[in-house]
């Protein structure tokens, strides 16, 4: 019973963070996320029907309120036509709330999915480490090279070596949006390390937090650190009080300023 609405939230979060039209060469081309999004909305529809008890919720409303206001911003600001135009960008987004609705409604269920967004997160994280170190990585992406300037007073301005920053496919192909997809996955994973009771799993989730860590400062995303380090803080606040958040944040204030540099 489970099987449908759980297979369509794999399907398009993987579909999202893999992008497999992009790294797998016999796909380049194939309109995969244009197949995968309506067979998530045909899985997810199957669902709802055959349980029949997914209660609205207010941040329903909110979604379905913010996508009306997008389309009839189109025509009041004299676009009719920049209607097709917000159904095609916003309208997957739209679908992806959806499916995570029909598909997780129990601590179980977020926990799953948790991991499922670590595990893409990891991969999108390795990912970038792999085009840093070798010049490219999966897809045939490559770290996007810019040239660090230093302005010295009295003197022309003098370009330094090139600084690299490390991005993803898809729509995480900007290093900013990377860091932020990098962002969502770090306090998840912290807290799996956290609760974590086995050797292996510690270990793990200790290296895919590293990998998180190390990609994020990669992609030099200031707002990606702050972010890091904000979400960061937040849990261990909750968890150990705060003095423990205020530690982090002195760290990520230094971090931030080397970044910033």
């Amino acid at each position: 019973r489970r099987f449908p609405d759980l297979l369509s939230f794999f399907i398009f979060v993987v579909t999202v963070y893999v992008r497999p039209a992009e790294i797998i060469d016999a796909w380049r081309g194939a309109p995969v996320a244009e197949i995968a999004l309506p067979v998530c909305c045909v899985l997810s529809f199957m669902s709802a029907m055959i349980h029949q008890n997914i209660r609205p919720v207010v941040s329903d409303a909110y979604a379905g309120l913010l996508f009306v206001v997008a389309l009839a911003s189109m025509p009041a600001n004299g676009w009719p036509g920049g209607m097709s135009v917000v159904a095609l960008t916003f309208g997957p987004s739209m679908v992806g709330y959806f499916v995570t609705r029909v598909a997780i409604r129990s601590q179980d269920q977020l926990r799953a999915a948790g991991v499922l967004i670590l595990v893409l997160s990891a991969f999108l994280a390795l990912n970038g480490l792999l085009q840093y170190y070798t010049g490219a990585g999966l897809g045939d992406v490559r770290a996007l090279g810019v040239a660090q300037v230093s302005d010295r007073q009295g003197e022309q301005d003098d370009i330094g070596e090139e600084e690299l920053r490390i991005r993803g496919t898809g729509i995480f192909n900007d290093p900013n949006d990377l860091a932020f997809a990098l962002v969502i996955a770090a306090p998840l994973n912290l807290w799996l390390l956290l609760e974590s009771r086995r050797l292996f799993g510690w270990m793990a989730l200790s290296c895919s937090f590293c990998s998180l860590l190390y990609a994020t400062a990669l992609t030099h995303s200031r707002g990606g650190f702050l972010g890091f380090a904000t979400g960061i803080g937040l849990l261990l606040k909750n968890r150990y009080g705060a003095k423990a958040a205020l530690a982090v944040v002195a760290v990520a204030l230094a971090g931030f300023v080397t970044v910033a540099s």
